[in-house]
């Protein structure tokens, strides 16, 4: 074989081998690349629109917790107890008999006797005496005589009207129907938004709720009277009106 032959042989074998490694190459990136675009035809890509809705009921109230207690004073512990044990007995007959409170409905919140002390420069703490504390809490549903209940409670001897906070018992009902309302405002929203874009709204493919408020609030109680010295002055206290939200966050196909 000449030199010449020999040569043009081993070019062809070179030539040979490249386009074989080139094939072999280009089949190895032509599949990831078939296989993206097919999974791509398969999903295909969704257009949407993320909106947020509120929803609002006002209710009346039908219940209210009243939260009240009695603090006593003695120069012992054991003293400041019983002054304070005295007086809510009397408190009891009114809550229970005059009024007619269920028990359960009459909650212990809190109950402590604890010192009270003097401090003078250079001394040590002196205990001087001892305070006693009993907080309750009232569940009542007559509201148009919560401010009757208030007085009797303080001629009682409650000397400690903390709040008057309103609810109702019927909130379940009020927050699924202020959901409803989210949901309709969240959907009024979308369909602007795609009619812009000259489209109709599709389904809802998320739902969030991002949860509401209201439901309860604190009242107002005012003390008033033709005289000031009339021993016949009545607390007023006004329910009002709840206001409970919902909120959501919805995203549509268009």
């Amino acid at each position: 074989m000449t030199l010449n032959r020999r040569h043009r042989l081993i070019v062809l074998w070179a030539v040979s081998a490249l386009l074989i490694a080139s094939a072999v190459i280009a089949s190895q990136w032509q599949f990831p690349v078939q296989a993206q675009a097919q999974d791509a035809d398969k999903t295909g890509d969704k257009r949407t629109i993320t909106v947020t809705g509120y929803g609002e009921i006002t209710a009346e109230p039908d219940v209210a917790y009243i939260n009240l207690g009695v603090m006593t004073a003695g120069k012992t512990a054991d003293e400041a107890q019983s002054a304070n044990a005295a007086v809510f007995e009397k408190l009891r007959k009114v809550l229970y008999d005059q009024y007619k409170i269920g028990e359960k409905d009459v909650k212990s919140v809190g109950l402590y006797v604890y010192p009270e002390y003097s401090y003078k420069d250079g001394q040590e703490l002196k205990i001087t005496g001892y305070k006693a504390s009993h907080s309750i809490r009232i569940t009542y549903r007559e509201l148009d005589r919560i401010g009757e209940l208030l007085d009797a409670a303080v001629k009682a001897g409650a000397n400690q009207v903390n709040n008057v906070q309103f609810a109702t018992e019927k909130s379940e009902g009020y927050e699924l129907e202020s959901l409803k309302l989210a949901m309709e405002n969240a959907r009024k929203k979308a369909e602007v938004l795609a009619a812009a874009e000259g489209r109709t709204l599709k389904g809802a493919i998320e739902i969030v709720s991002n949860g509401g408020g209201g439901g309860i609030y604190f009242g107002k109680t005012v003390s008033y009277a033709e005289n000031a010295a009339d021993s016949l002055a009545v607390t007023s206290v006004n329910p009002g009106e709840i206001v409970i939200r919902a909120n959501v966050t919805v995203v549509y196909e268009f």
